[in-house]
């Protein structure tokens, strides 16, 4: 039968800026956004209660350690979801999670996941679907914005890739994702159309007309 779904255009009621997520800041950006990227747990539509998306578990303790200066951390573990992929084909497992941790706390963009930046002490692959991670705080929003913060940057992209490392916020301020393509980037060939903004959500970005306020995205199959 016919299939179901294949593109969409959206006319934001509000102004874009940017399409850089960690420098969006308003609704309207996020409106986009949001439908690219993924985090660990989503909101059910019908009942509103968080439910698992990228991971399948994820269990913490307390953790103290008087020679890190911590009184009240927390060690958390999550269990990655299997048979999740990036927009560009490649997997997603604990290696993206655990360099999406170190990275939002390494280059510190202003604004973006600021728990993680002023509480982050290690983390630790355990295996290709289990990561951990030490936290000087505790709290639950504390560990919702580890949780949430597990794939907003593509290793690749973003670190691995021949054409630029991103080492610090004011490298990477002036990058536009959205304008760039994956291939020319990458230094490969096979992802036609597909530019640098991606993530692992159920919409894959194909064009921001600044002119209209509208943005094409297209199903991921």
């Amino acid at each position: 039968g016919d299939e179901v779904g294949g593109s969409v255009q959206w006319h934001c009621s509000g102004p874009i800026d940017t399409l850089l997520l960690p420098a969006a800041g308003s609704a309207y950006e996020f409106q986009v956004l949001g439908r690219i990227f993924e985090g660990g747990l989503t909101v059910d539509p019908f009942t509103h209660q968080d439910v698992y998306w990228l991971l399948t578990d994820y269990d913490f303790e307390p953790y103290v350690n008087a020679t890190e200066g911590v009184e009240y951390g927390t060690h958390l573990t999550v269990e990655v979801r299997r048979n999740v992929y990036w927009q560009d084909g490649s997997v997603f497992d604990a290696y993206d999670v655990w360099f999406n941790w170190n990275y939002t706390d390494w280059i510190a963009p202003p604004g973006f996941a600021t728990d993680i930046q002023r509480t982050f002490i290690r983390a630790n692959i355990i295996d290709n679907r289990h990561a951990e991670v030490w936290i000087n705080g505790t709290g639950i929003w504390i560990i919702y914005s580890y949780l949430g913060a597990i794939a907003s940057f593509h290793p690749e992209i973003y670190f691995n890739n021949p054409t630029q490392n991103f080492t610090s916020w004011s490298q990477m301020e002036t990058f536009e994702p959205w304008k760039t393509d994956y291939d020319t980037w990458m230094g490969t060939t096979g992802h036609p159309g597909l530019t640098c903004l991606i993530g692992t959500g159920g919409w894959i970005f194909v064009e921001w007309d600044e002119v209209a306020g509208v943005v094409h995205l297209t199903a991921n199959r």
